[in-house]
């Protein structure tokens, strides 16, 4: 590129632009070469104020100014630390067990955490693939971090205030609510796709990540969809106290969501009687009066379709039309599932798919882990004969553990063999993570012992940790497409109940355990799509392969 006459307006040298980024730095090196009459345009993409430096020192020697700026000593060391692991050197310690103060992108590129360095309390931004950190808001000591599903902007704060950052940095944070948050579900949307030739939407369809909130502004109360491509900035009025002539009054609840994202249930208060509301998440359609509230019939949290659910009715369980009239009901819409001796926890209910189309509802009766087909067109059957008070499906939908008399228990979740006892001494809760493969399970049983069996032998178990093992952490590491020789089971663990501070590992299939890290630990995450982990031991964060 040439440029005529440009030394007389004194265009020797370098011009430096900073962008609006924190800490994504530009610099422009403007530097005169071959003669006063041209200039070579060079940009260099720095990641902080010291590299700039450099690239500044490096445009006015006689080196190629073109060339990569040398990295400063400083930078190098900082390198060397991100390179042996240590992420970060100031974690500002939690406040309250349910504060989250590191948290990992759900694609596995980026981790964002609560940082105290200095006076100054801030969220940062940091890719696991390396650079600079990346300060995106100010904190404060109590927030918590979490990453929305399209992993490119964040959510800080605690309830009822929350606000929303880009991961980049490059638009400032906002505050979701302008009244209080009282309850918020990540989500994503079926969404028909244009194209493909011909009418009614050829291309198909994609899930699209959404953010569903719940919140209370003065006296009303509304519900809202927000979407990545505005930044969530912009809401979808879903359903608003006062609002396009709805004169109810939102109870609120956001559990009951369908697996689509496309519809959502929740109770409302009209005329002084309680209903249900059939909404749709993108407000497409109208909201639908439901003809029944939870007083008829309590909505289940599994099994949420676009025209029918799992709901309780009294001791019953029964699959409920949307759109049923209870004074007037149709053939298909009301069918019982299984008539009482279900349990009070009715989270314990568990929508399974055996091919598409076809569903049934797990559920414990009487003890048995049972089984019924949807539309109740086939008999009950129970899988195993048993004093069942929990249960739990693997990854696969293969398998259902379940405790009964102390004891765990695996059995065919379609019932095709016998129940196997996989563990003896489990106590009175069932604590468990599956392998990702499917293939065993973790067991946190009495007195804290960590346990592991594979699901297909019984009385095969191995005790891994006989000191306490912490349930709120432990579990396995990676994904149902991570090499088994690469996948590790992690808990934190210690020979006191008050000190669970021990980082533990051990490899699929072995029964010693490995301390990683001896004391200190608050914390640790698995970073998907990885062997690795994330671990925070006295407010440094660190990343390690078990």
């Amino acid at each position: 590129m040439k440029f005529q006459d440009l030394s007389r307006n004194g265009l020797l040298g370098s011009l430096v632009a900073v962008s609006p980024a924190a800490v994504s730095l530009a610099a422009l090196l403007l530097v005169a070469c071959g003669g006063n009459d041209q200039v070579h345009i060079c940009v260099h993409q720095v990641n902080s104020t010291a590299e700039l430096h450099d690239a500044v020192r490096a445009s006015s020697s006689s080196a190629d100014p073109c060339a990569p700026p040398v990295s400063s000593a400083d930078g190098s060391a900082a390198n060397a630390d991100f390179e042996s692991g240590l992420i970060a050197s100031s974690v500002c310690p939690a406040q309250n067990a349910s504060q989250r103060q590191v948290a990992v992108s759900g694609d596995g590129s980026k981790v964002a955490y609560l940082s105290c360095a200095g006076s100054d309390i801030g969220v940062v931004v940091q890719a696991l693939s390396g650079g600079a950190p990346v300060p995106v808001a100010d904190a404060q000591a109590g927030d918590s971090v979490e990453f929305t599903l399209d992993n490119e902007h964040l959510l800080f704060g605690a309830d009822p205030d929350w606000s929303v950052v880009r991961t980049d940095g490059s638009r400032p944070p906002f505050v979701l609510s302008e009244g209080s948050i009282e309850e918020r579900r990540h989500f994503r949307e079926t969404v028909d796709l244009q194209g493909g030739g011909g009418g009614g939407g050829g291309g198909g369809r994609a899930l699209e990540p959404r953010l569903l909130i719940q919140e209370l502004i003065g006296d009303s109360r509304r519900i809202v969809a927000r979407r990545p491509d505005t930044d969530y900035e912009e809401p979808v009025v879903i359903l608003a106290d006062g609002e396009n002539g709805f004169t109810g009054s939102l109870l609120g609840g956001l559990q009951h969501l369908s697996d689509s994202g496309r519809t959502l249930v929740t109770p409302v208060e009209v005329d002084g009687v309680e209903l249900y509301f059939k909404l749709r998440t993108n407000a497409g359609e109208a909201p639908y009066r439901m003809g029944f509230g939870r007083e008829d019939a309590e909505m289940g949290a599994a099994g949420l379709g676009d025209t029918h659910n799992f709901a309780f009715m009294g001791q019953d369980l029964v699959r409920i039309s949307l759109t049923a009239d209870l004074d007037n009901l149709g053939e298909n819409d009301l069918v019982t599932l299984a008539q009482g001796g279900l349990l009070e926890d009715h989270s314990q209910i568990i929508d399974r798919q055996d091919r598409p189309g076809v569903k049934y509802a797990h559920f414990i009766q009487n003890g048995d882990p049972s089984r019924r087909k949807r539309e109740g067109d086939e008999p009950l059957q129970a899988l195993a004969d048993a004093n069942a008070t929990a249960q739990s499906l693997s990854p696969d939908s293969a398998h259902l553990i379940y405790l009964s008399d102390d004891a765990v228990h695996a059995v065919s979740a379609v019932g095709d063999s016998a129940a196997l006892e996989l563990i003896a001494e489990a106590g009175n809760r069932l604590r468990n993570a599956f392998a990702p493969d499917s293939s065993e399970v973790a067991v946190v049983g009495r007195g804290g012992r960590l346990y592991r069996s594979r699901l297909d032998t019984a009385g095969a178990s191995q005790l891994v940790d006989p000191e306490r093992a912490s349930e709120a952490w432990f579990g396995y590491n990676g994904n149902p497409m991570t090499p088994r020789d690469e996948l590790r089971l992690v808990w934190l663990s210690g020979s006191d109940e008050a000190v669970q501070d021990r980082l533990k590992t051990a490899p699929l299939d072995a029964a010693e355990a490995i301390t990683l890290v001896d004391g200190g630990v608050s914390a640790w995450l698995a970073i998907p799509g990885s062997a690795d982990i994330l671990y925070v031991q006295s407010g440094k964060l660190h990343r390690a392969t078990p």
